[in-house]
């Protein structure tokens, strides 16, 4: 009896894997640099699920154990701009092309003593 249960979980395990996929890219700036300690973040259409991780020191990242679904990839980092761009998991790992972020632009403004910067 706890032989059939075991390999009924192990079972159960291993369909759950086959639902399963991951997103790897990688994050530049303008000039092609990478970007570490970028953050990804993979919401779930549809839902309120989100997978969150950073860049490594070459601009890569994977964000594994999702479910099949569309996605809405987000790439950020302080001092460039936010990055949404859609991703399909059809049950299998998605290699997408690099992610460039751009620069954002220098706020200027002015203090209270009337001096702009």
């Amino acid at each position: 009896m706890l032989r059939g249960l075991g390999v009924l979980l192990a079972s159960c395990l291993l369909c759950s894997g086959a639902n399963q996929a991951a997103i790897h890219g990688q994050v530049l700036d303008p000039h092609g640099a990478l970007l570490p300690d970028a953050q990804i973040e993979a919401h779930r259409v549809g839902s309120k699920q989100v997978w969150r991780v950073r860049s490594d020191a070459a601009g890569h990242f994977v964000i594994a154990a999702l479910p099949k679904g569309v996605y809405r990839l987000e790439v950020s980092r302080q001092g460039f701009l936010k990055v949404s761009l859609p991703v399909q998991l059809k049950g299998k790992n998605v290699s997408i092309p690099p992610v460039m972020l751009n620069v954002a632009p220098q706020q200027v403004g002015c203090d209270g003593g009337g001096i702009c910067l």
